[in-house]
């Protein structure tokens, strides 16, 4: 069965947004201001859009429009018709337009956040959503466009588009640093009141772990233990103990010298921190390339 040719069915497809307008505003000139047209040139649509249909839509008085019976009747099928279609660019371009990075809840406060504010004023256009989530590369692989966290997939269904290098160091803050000893040794930490975060999945290095890489065996009860590893920061910042730290996951912290690093005892983490990608469309390399920028800019 042949198709009917729609192109010679249809009316002139650039006047329908010129007569939605003109109907809710019942002024051509109006109309006009509302699409950045002359008064002139939406006259113009219209007319060549009842010349098309070959009726009168628009009754012309002094100060403003009406619509004919005939223009109600093409308005009441018509106009919903377009912006059904405004609506439907509309949820393109915002599925263009937005991008979803899934990191861990501490990456997220203490990395992203204070970065935001830089990457809306260079992306204005662009709307970033963060996803936070105990294990980003299990509950963010179905949403997420860039997952950015220790590790890569091991499920080949990521690429691993960058990895940063990533340092393990213990932490405290500046007040809590001051009972320790100076030239501090990893024999000091094993006695030192020390504040741990208990992941059950076994992703995180512990203290125990931590030490042993430096030939301590045995270590103090911790001080305060913690199901999260935030609340484990936060506890360090607020002096109760030293508190095992991934650089970058503590990044604000140390920059705003709510905490300070005991470098000197720092190790290389098994795990480096991963920017995984689904695709490696325009936006994600885009946004890909900014990350790299910025920790650049703190590695300096």
């Amino acid at each position: 069965m042949r198709m009917p040719n729609l192109r010679n069915r249809l009316p002139p497809l650039g006047s329908l947004a010129a007569f939605e307008a003109a109907c809710r505003h019942g002024s051509f000139t109006r109309a006009a201001e509302e699409l950045n047209l002359t008064q002139a040139a939406v006259s113009r649509q219209i007319r060549a859009l009842e010349d098309d249909l070959a009726v009168m839509l628009f009754e012309r008085r002094r100060h403003d429009v009406a619509l004919t019976a005939a223009g109600q009747r093409f308005a009441e099928v018509v106009n919903p018709a377009v912006l059904q279609i405004a609506t439907a660019k509309g949820a393109l371009q915002r599925d263009a337009n937005e991008f979803t990075i899934c990191t861990e809840l501490c990456l997220a406060a203490h990395w992203l956040m204070p970065r935001l504010s830089r990457f809306q004023a260079d992306h204005p256009n662009l709307c970033l959503r963060i996803l936070t989530s105990p294990d980003p590369l299990r509950d963010g692989s179905a949403d997420a466009d860039l997952i950015l966290t220790y590790g890569s997939s091991k499920s080949g269904k990521l690429v691993v588009a960058h990895q940063f290098e990533e340092q393990i160091v213990p932490l405290c803050s500046p007040l809590f640093r001051r009972t320790l000893p100076r030239r501090l040794t990893a024999k000091d930490i094993a006695t030192a009141t020390l504040v741990d975060f208990r992941d059950d999945e076994g992703r995180w290095m512990d203290w125990r772990q931590f030490l042993s890489k430096h030939g301590i065996a045995s270590v103090s009860r911790a001080g305060l233990s913690f199901s999260t590893y935030n609340s484990a920061l936060d506890a360090a910042t607020q002096g109760l103990g030293l508190v095992l730290g991934w650089t970058h996951s503590a990044d604000q912290l140390l920059r705003d010298g709510r905490l300070v690093a005991l470098r000197e005892l720092s190790i290389s983490s098994p795990d480096p921190l991963c920017a995984n990608l689904q695709h490696a469309s325009s936006m994600a390399l885009h946004v890909l390339e900014w990350i790299c920028l910025e920790i650049k800019a703190t590695s300096q």
